[in-house]
């Protein structure tokens, strides 16, 4: 049975540590993926990146999307 993980799109995460007014956005289902199954060229299929997720953070009125550990975030 496939476990899920409690980070799911929409969500939002904040760092641990850090105020849990600083929060951003979860972008992307665990775990993150660089590429396409259907168009990508690279040998095997995209790259999984076990234990990271993509987050949407607002800095400085700009939105950005980061790669993120998910040891290091909180669900807010």
């Amino acid at each position: 049975m496939k476990r899920k993980s409690k980070f799911r799109k929409g969500r939002r995460v904040h760092l641990k540590g850090e105020p849990r007014d600083n929060y951003g956005t979860v972008v992307s289902d665990y775990p993150a993926t660089i590429g396409d199954k259907q168009t990508s060229k690279l040998p095997g299929g995209p790259i999984v990146l076990d234990g990271y997720i993509y987050v949407r953070w607002k800095i400085n009125g700009k939105n950005f999307i980061c790669l993120e550990k998910i040891n290091e975030l909180d669900i807010v």
